[in-house]
């Protein structure tokens, strides 16, 4: 029985290492997310774009938006896939569904053979017929802060951590605020003017799916409905 054990095991590892050596590494390989403590990024979101191109000559280049292009190296040992770049190895496996995964600086870095798609697209505009049109709590789902979208989550490293927003009558109460801030009804947005100038007014508006997007400084704050209020 134990030898028969032992050959099971030896024909899965070399079933396993079989593999690792069919699976065909060469190519373009596209960055399609990156996860670190808990959230997940979308580079298309991001504004980032990062390619790894694996020539058959174990050869090959590595592209970031920004950046010069970087002559890089790969080998396979076994199945780890390392490609080297500016002498920095990185290790990668390759995942059920056929991607390459590493780990770099607590981060998991995950490339497909297609690039990444914009995961997030914010509905039209539309303008509130009353004030009692943004009434409810909401949830603050995702942030658009200059063009880089990003999950609220991702906010909690630069201290945001309540994605609450109450609004009730035009009064508004979000980030923390002890007391709420009182808003008009301005073109079909909710409008918080403040002392410091317009630069620091917040908008909130409607949007068509039935969530609100508010704008303070730039950055976008989108919302989902989370109770209505009464």
């Amino acid at each position: 029985m134990k030898k028969f054990a032992a050959l099971l095991l030896a024909l899965l590892m070399i079933g396993t290492l079989a593999t690792a050596q069919s699976f065909d590494f060469t190519g373009t390989w596209y960055l399609v997310s990156i996860s670190a403590e808990g959230v997940t990024l979308n580079p298309a979101d991001m504004g980032m774009e990062m390619s790894m191109t694996l020539n058959a000559d174990g050869t090959g280049a590595v592209s970031t938006t920004g950046e010069e292009d970087k002559v890089a190296s790969w080998a396979l040992d076994g199945e780890t896939l390392t490609v080297t770049a500016d002498e920095e190895p990185l290790a990668f496996t390759v995942s059920e569904e056929g991607q390459l995964v590493a780990e770099a600086e607590g981060a998991v870095m995950t490339f497909g053979r297609e690039p990444a798609a914009p995961g997030f697209v914010a509905a039209a505009e539309i303008p509130a017929e009353d004030i009692a049109a943004f009434d409810g709590t909401w949830t603050i789902t995702t942030v658009n802060a200059y063009g880089m979208v990003v999950p609220f989550a991702a906010m909690a490293q630069s201290g945001l951590e309540n994605a609450t927003v109450v609004i009730e009558n035009g009064a508004v109460t979000s980030f923390d605020a002890t007391e709420p801030a009182v808003g008009t009804l301005v073109d079909g947005k909710l409008v918080i003017a403040s002392e410091l100038g317009e630069e620091f007014a917040q908008t909130v508006s409607l949007l068509e799916d039935g969530t609100i997007a508010l704008n303070y400084m730039g950055i976008l704050f989108y919302c989902e409905m989370a109770e209505v209020v009464e």
